[in-house]
């Protein structure tokens, strides 16, 4: 198989997968959408925990990827589902 095709498998399997970051630093935000982007997924990015759980409220997600570290500190707690 071709690289070419190999891509396009990657980006066919990955395009339905929709994903939600949450990160109190924008330019974090910014790098992770561009990168799985690029890899074929749909991003939603928040910079913080309570924009994050309306997102959730109105729409679905396949994944959360949360700051743990983050300037509010209570992000586990915020965003446990």
């Amino acid at each position: 198989m071709r690289l070419s095709e190999q891509k396009n498998e990657v980006e066919n399997a990955n395009h339905n997968y929709k994903i939600i970051a949450v990160d109190d630093e924008g330019g974090i935000l910014d790098a992770l959408s561009v990168f799985l982007k690029r890899s074929g997924y749909t991003i939603k990015g928040c910079t913080n925990p309570l924009e994050a759980i309306e997102c959730v409220k109105n729409e679905h997600f396949d994944l959360m990827l949360l700051d743990f570290r983050s300037e509010e500190r209570r992000v586990g707690k915020e965003c446990r589902l």
